[in-house]
């Protein structure tokens, strides 16, 4: 029955199967982070790397299943759409989007913005033009991301390092990844500094006010 629907059903309505098919995994995703956190979020006690605890998967079994999913999704609302109603692509690109966001998946999250990139570039640019826009754009775009996959560690321990900055790397990990957890509404005045975010910021300092005098300096300024 699928294949017959699918084969005898044109191009369009194909699209539009997938389309709120993909939707419709992203909101029963939602109901099951919400009524059943033990399925729909990453939580301690499984066998996963500690990086993966907290994030959302819905019920697609992990966070890299469910980013494939959310970005198909904003895809396919935002190109090859216009027949559709603003206010339902809006809706379908905002629900995908808030939720790619909770799963943190980077990867996911950068093939959209490539996607999207592309795409903009096929529907406004010239044909004449996009023939080639389009396959410099790809090269550039690979080359980037496998230098960004390639030495992202090698970066990242740089800015981590306690004399890099005077240790402010600490110290603005931290506040990014607190901020990245109340992302609309804050935490409230004062909130930061009970949490085990400033506890880390704190013992950061403590650590390295032998070798660096402006690390705790750092840490008043940043607050």
């Amino acid at each position: 029955m699928v294949f017959s629907l699918v084969r005898h059903g044109g191009d369009q309505l194909d699209v539009d199967l997938l389309r709120y098919s993909l939707l419709a995994a992203i909101l029963i995703s939602y109901l099951v982070v919400v009524m059943d956190p033990m399925v729909g979020i990453h939580l301690e006690g499984e066998e996963q790397a500690m990086a993966l605890i907290g994030n959302w998967r819905g019920f697609l079994g992990h966070k890299n299943f469910a980013g494939a999913v959310c970005a198909l999704c904003i895809i396919m609302f935002l190109f090859d759409a216009k027949r559709i109603r603003p206010m339902i692509r809006i809706f379908g690109i905002l629900v995908a989007g808030y939720f790619l966001f909770r799963l943190q998946s980077k990867t996911s999250g950068g093939m959209v913005v490539l996607a999207s990139v592309g795409g903009i570039v096929f529907e406004t640019v010239r044909i004449r033009l996009r023939r080639y826009i389009i396959p410099i754009l790809m090269i550039v775009r690979s080359v980037f991301w496998f230098l960004t996959r390639a030495y992202a560690d090698m970066v990242q321990s740089n800015f981590l390092q306690p004399k890099a900055f005077t240790g402010c790397g600490q110290i603005w990990g931290a506040l990014l990844n607190y901020a990245g957890d109340h992302p609309l509404l804050g935490a409230g005045f004062g909130s930061f500094w009970t949490s085990r975010a400033a506890a880390r910021c704190s013992n950061a300092a403590m650590a390295m006010s032998p070798r660096s005098p402006s690390a705790i300096r750092g840490i008043s300024t940043s607050s």
